[in-house]
């Protein structure tokens, strides 16, 4: 795995960590299935790609950063990863793990996530 990866990975763990709603474990909680959804890793743009019954359907993370930012390129992309992963997770996804982005076509790889729907 490139470090260019990993670095954008534990940033966007440590910023939807922090952004978590509560920050503390909820009760036990059995859905009746799960939604699924991942977060693109693999190209310039990040994705949130949610896995929908009638198919894959795609979320382009926009960023609109300051001049006070003055972030290179791998920077806005490692922020755009944490902002996808904190829009998943304040929308009560949890993390999964990384793997194979299955609604998208070769070997891409991507962030996976799931919640319980009732």
């Amino acid at each position: 795995m490139k470090p260019a990866t990993v670095t954008a990975f534990l940033v966007a763990l440590l910023v939807s960590l922090a952004m978590s709603r509560t920050g503390v474990a909820e009760g036990p909680y059995w859905p009746v299935s799960w939604q699924h959804a991942y977060v693109l890793t693999d190209s310039q743009d990040v994705t949130v790609t949610y896995v929908e019954r009638s198919g894959c359907r795609d979320q382009k993370i926009e960023l609109s950063l300051t001049s006070k930012w003055n972030l290179d390129p791998m920077g806005i992309r490692a922020l755009a990863i944490a902002n996808a992963v904190t829009l998943l997770g304040n929308n009560g996804y949890e993390l999964v793990g990384e793997g194979h982005a299955y609604c998208h076509a070769s070997d891409r790889r991507a962030i996976h996530f799931k919640r319980g729907r009732h």
